[in-house]
């Protein structure tokens, strides 16, 4: 294949692209694609997803530190118990009432900063150290709680 039958080729495939691009638009504006698209577009992101991946996990985990430092900022970037600063790193958000828990922050910290806050305002900001004690002592009195309603 020559150089000029290579461009011709080129330019067929933008125009060709640009075709579908269109035709895309149009029925994603009008929520009518059609199965055989839709299966086209779940093996294009998959075939995407395992050419990139090296660089959808870094963006990822570049939006997860982000997130987590915005949330750390918007609980007041200090533990609640001890009063200490740290590295974002080095706090959890601690549901009060677990009964109300959507799922958990580390999980929303890829989603919509409206739902994160939306769960953030459930929790409060703890380092790591008092929120294994406050699990400790959630545990304890859970046990204290078992061993009196057994003696009944």
């Amino acid at each position: 294949m020559d150089d000029i039958e290579y461009v011709k080729m080129i330019e067929e495939q933008y125009l060709t692209d640009k075709k579908l691009a269109h035709r895309d638009q149009v029925a994603r504006s009008r929520g009518n694609l059609g199965e055989a698209y839709k299966e086209y577009e779940r093996k294009y992101n998959k075939e995407y997803g395992k050419a990139n991946r090296s660089t959808i996990v870094s963006r990822n985990k570049r939006i997860r530190r982000q997130r987590k430092m915005d949330a750390v900022v918007y609980k007041g970037g200090k533990c609640v118990d001890c009063k200490g600063e740290f590295h974002p790193a080095a706090f959890d958000f601690h549901h009060l009432d677990p009964a109300t828990k959507d799922v958990g922050v580390k999980q929303l910290l890829t989603y919509t900063p409206e739902r994160l806050y939306k769960e953030l305002d459930k929790c409060v900001l703890l380092c790591s150290n008092c929120h294994r004690i406050r699990h400790h002592a959630e545990e304890d009195m859970n046990e204290h709680i078992d061993t009196t309603a057994n003696k009944d």
